[in-house]
This record gives structure tokens, sequence and C-alpha cells, in this order.
């Protein structure tokens, strides 16, 4: 399937269109126009009439943020965003989910801090650390946890 067609099929879902005929539901104009809203959204324009398996890793990375946006969350989590990516791709990230709207709930779990306002650091399950990105890298407790204290003897 296309970029274009994937996109329809998730905002198809959200308007609870979905049925045998699917393909009635792509020739939906409001359908089809969230498609190109949320393309732009994630940046893939240009790949609409594109296949998915013909467009590179980064790309389907924001088509999987595509995705799930199409579908009109009020919660969106993301699991290593921007895991196997290059900088460019990280730093395109970065304006995505800034530009997100701010009543959408967006959790993240992601070891590169810059791509979020607050850092909640969990360890076993309890919170044990809450500040901005400049604030979680000069924290000992979070050092400790995912540094160990480890002490180099030379």
């Amino acid at each position: 399937m296309t970029v274009a067609e994937n996109l329809m099929l998730a905002a198809t879902s959200a308007q609870r269109k979905t049925h045998w005929m699917l393909k009635d539901s792509f020739r939906d104009p409001a359908v089809r126009e969230k498609a190109e809203i949320v393309a732009e959204q994630v940046r893939l324009t240009s790949h609409l009439d594109r296949t998915v398996r013909s467009i590179s890793y980064g790309s389907r990375r924001q088509l999987e943020v595509g995705l799930a946006l199409a579908t009109d969350p009020r919660i969106l989590l993301m699991d290593e965003l921007t895991s196997g990516v290059g900088p460019a791709m990280i730093e395109g990230f970065h304006r995505l989910i800034s530009a997100l709207p701010r009543d959408l709930t967006v959790v993240i779990i992601e070891h590169d801090l810059d791509v979020a306002d607050r850092i909640t650091v969990l360890n076993y399950g309890e919170v044990v650390f809450e500040g901005t990105p400049s604030e979680t890298r000069g924290n000992q407790i979070v050092r400790d946890i995912y540094l160990g204290d480890w002490q180099a003897d030379a």
C-alpha cells in the first residue's frame, strides 16, 4: 500500500468507517483531507504516492507517528522514537513533537533527553526524579541509576 492509503486507512478507522467496502471510504473527501493534513504534519507529503516498502527507515518511523495521529488520539504513547535514525531525522522528530497540539498528552520512552520539556525518570516502576532535560543530566540519582556508581581506578 502507499503512504496515502496507509494514512487513509488509519483515518477511516478513527471515523469508524471500516467495513468490507474500505475502498469506498478512501473516496470520502474528509478521509483524503485528513490523510493529507497528517502527511504534512509528519513531513511525508512528497511520499504520498510511494509504497511504504520504497521509503527509507526514517520515513517509515514518520509514517508510524502519522498513523497514530490520523486516529485523532487523546494520548500518544511512543517508545524509542528516535532509535535507529540519524541526527537530521532526530531534529525532525523534535520539531514534530514540538508542533503537536498542546491538548494531546504525549508519553515518550526515550533516551534522547532533548525530545521533551519535562522528564520523569522511573526506576523499577517508581518515580525517582522529575525535571527539565538539563536538570536530569545533572541529577546524581539519575546518573547512579543509569550509569552506575562505577569509578575508574587509574
